[in-house]
């Protein structure tokens, strides 16, 4: 409605610079409506990602960035727009520039790696990607990703669509090869913002448990087991008397495998196990024990 009625205007407009300026008129009249067009088509390309925004699912910074693209009068200004991106990209040590981190399926050689860290307002972890492109204009794309999608949680990069490149026009702009990369770097980034949180999350798990740790460090040195499982029951005896209401590591199950036990009775492994670890001992309540030879199995 709002286009209609602008339209409306225009006509109005050129028709009274005509009727009073003649020729002139028709000229200047004509500069003025094609400024006031340009406006309509910004305005419309804005009203155009706001009503699809929360559809898409994209994080702030990669939202205001699709906007900026949409905005623009044309492929060309878009280009250089991209181009102007790739300048903004900041170098990567060369531990980035590694076989593991290459992107396939791109006609440039890019690299993209990312790493974790916890943000304090988001209360949780975020990624932060880093990464470099032998090509201007993939260099470009790979900016717009990194800019756009750095301090987000996996929940939010997993959650972009990557049709937004169409919702911002970039895709006028490229060959159907250089889609493909733009959505293969994508891809990419999401698998590696996988993996390390989920690695973060397994190394916070892992430093947040000594005893196992020390238990299974000890007894894999010492008694090179060819099975070993640790199980931390601690929780089911929560409220239990003697239970220490501090302590999250009380109670484990063992089940060992050690050519060490050979002709070694069970009383004796139980010991050789309890004198391997005299410091964990000392902080947990129990250790169930099952140890076995190879040929008992």
């Amino acid at each position: 409605m709002r286009a209609i009625i602008v339209i409306t205007y225009h006509a109005v407009l050129l028709n009274l610079f005509v009727t009073v300026s003649g020729f002139g008129g028709y000229i200047a009249a004509k500069e003025c409506t094609q400024r006031l067009s340009c406006s309509v088509s910004r305005s419309s390309a804005t009203d155009n990602i706001d009503s699809v925004k929360d559809e898409m699912k994209l994080p702030s910074e990669l939202e205001q960035l699709c906007k900026l693209f949409a905005m623009m009068r044309g492929e060309k200004e878009r280009y250089m727009k991209l181009l102007q991106l790739a300048n903004t990209l900041a170098p990567v040590d060369e531990s980035v520039l590694v076989p593991e981190n290459v992107v396939p399926g791109c006609l440039s050689t890019v690299h993209v790696d990312c790493s974790v860290s916890d943000d304090e307002v988001k209360q949780d972890k975020v990624i932060h990607f880093v990464g470099e492109s032998d090509g201007l204009l993939t260099k470009g794309l790979l900016a717009l990703l990194v800019k756009g999608l750095s301090g987000c949680t996996i929940e939010e990069i997993e959650a972009v669509d990557p049709t937004f490149i169409r919702l911002a026009k970039i895709d006028q702009s490229l060959t159907p090869s250089r889609n493909n990369g733009f959505l293969n770097m994508l891809g990419v980034m999401k698998a590696k913002a996988r993996k390390a949180v989920s690695e973060a999350k397994s190394t916070t798990t892992t430093e947040l448990k000594p005893m196992y740790n020390a238990i299974l460090s000890k007894l894999t040195t010492s008694l090179q087991p060819s099975e070993i499982e640790l199980i931390d029951n601690s929780h089911e005896h929560a409220g239990h008397a003697g239970f220490d209401n501090n302590s999250t590591e009380s109670h484990f199950k063992l089940y060992i495998v050690s050519h060490l036990f050979e002709g070694i009775p069970l009383v004796k492994r139980h010991q050789v196990i309890y004198a391997l670890l005299p410091d964990v001992m000392k902080q947990i309540h129990a250790l169930q024990i099952q140890a076995k030879a190879p040929s008992e199995l």
